[in-house]
């Protein structure tokens, strides 16, 4: 009976390492195809930024950004942007220049009061949105004009004289 007991021990063992023999193998090869993945990974950042980036042309001023400008029009003399501002008569607009880029802030507050049937209800919701534009590396933006008269917003940047 001894031997018999020993035998089922000794089997028990030998089982056990088997199967931590095969849990080992399974866990290296997750790990082996977890640092493919990784490698897969790399590879696929580096083709991203190697991919066409906007030309920047360095002066001894500043760097210059050449991309096309989707927001200025180019005129003769001057940069012209016309920017139509929704709900005009409860929005104010504020516009300035900060660096390189021209910043339109717009603030919408609307009121109104509604009769309930125990009395007024007043409600006030107030929006406001900020958007920042590039200013055209040609123009001066010093020089920066702006109109806003019912919805419309009008900024002219006249360009540098060479």
């Amino acid at each position: 009976m001894k031997s018999i007991t020993t035998l089922a021990i000794a089997l028990l063992l030998s089982s056990t390492s088997l199967t931590a023999d095969i849990n080992l193998q399974n866990m290296y090869e997750s790990a082996a195809e977890m640092q493919r993945m990784d490698n897969a990974m790399e590879r696929g950042m580096q083709q991203h930024n190697q991919k066409a980036q906007p030309m920047l042309v360095e002066t001894t001023e500043h760097v210059i950004d050449t991309t096309p400008f989707l927001n200025f029009e180019e005129q003769d003399n001057r940069y012209y942007l016309e920017k139509v501002i929704d709900d005009a008569q409860h929005t104010k607009v504020k516009v300035s220049v900060e660096g390189e880029m021209v910043k339109i802030i717009t603030i919408t507050n609307k009121e109104s009061q509604n009769r309930m049937p125990n009395g007024m209800a007043e409600s006030s919701v107030t929006s406001e949105s900020e958007e920042m534009l590039p200013i055209p590396y040609d123009s001066d933006a010093t020089k920066l004009t702006k109109s806003y008269k019912n919805g419309l917003l009008v900024i002219i940047v006249p360009k540098k004289v060479k």
